[in-house]
């Protein structure tokens, strides 16, 4: 098993790493520095299918992805990532 965060790993390098690595588990987190743990998870033997994906939120949080006016946005839509739950930081502004 390999755990990768703080920064997306390349498609490219999950690739080569699969091809080499034929029964490979691959834990790919993501968190925010107000957050003090993973605000999502890509489980470890779902990876393969969302290679280009940190996963899905955390059971305890809630994330919403959102435009400049905090509307929320569709699947494929650029846009800004809000977290709540207990794991971001007490007395984060507007936490």
């Amino acid at each position: 098993m390999i755990s990768d965060g703080g920064a997306p790993t390349p498609v490219a390098t999950i690739e080569m790493l699969a091809a080499r690595l034929p029964h490979l588990q691959l834990l790919s987190a993501y968190g925010a520095t107000e957050t003090t743990s993973p605000a999502t998870i890509m489980p470890r033997t779902q990876w393969r299918g969302h290679i280009d994906s940190v996963g899905m939120s955390v059971p305890c949080g809630r994330i919403k992805l959102v435009d400049d006016t905090g509307i929320e946005v569709s699947r494929g839509t650029p846009g800004e990532l809000w977290i709540a739950g207990p794991m971001v930081v007490p007395g984060y502004w507007q936490r």
